[in-house]
């Protein structure tokens, strides 16, 4: 795992994949993110993506924290 320190306004790039990811604003304990992904390109907050795996079959986590088909 990479961990970054960014402020706010300031981003974070995954140029391989097209992703760029925003700090858009701090409030006390909370980071709001603004995500930038080529068009057809799926972003989920984890949680979600956890509930989805219950109805969508052939999707599972794998054990380092990351998706596949």
């Amino acid at each position: 795992m990479l961990i970054l320190t960014r402020r706010e306004g300031e981003a974070v790039v995954i140029p391989r994949a097209l992703i760029r990811v925003t700090v858009t604003r701090i409030e006390g304990n909370r980071v709001k993110l603004g995500f930038e992904a080529p068009h057809g390109f799926d972003v989920f907050r984890e949680e979600l993506l956890d509930e989805l795996q219950r109805f969508v079959p052939g999707k599972k986590k794998q054990e380092d924290d990351r998706y596949e088909q």
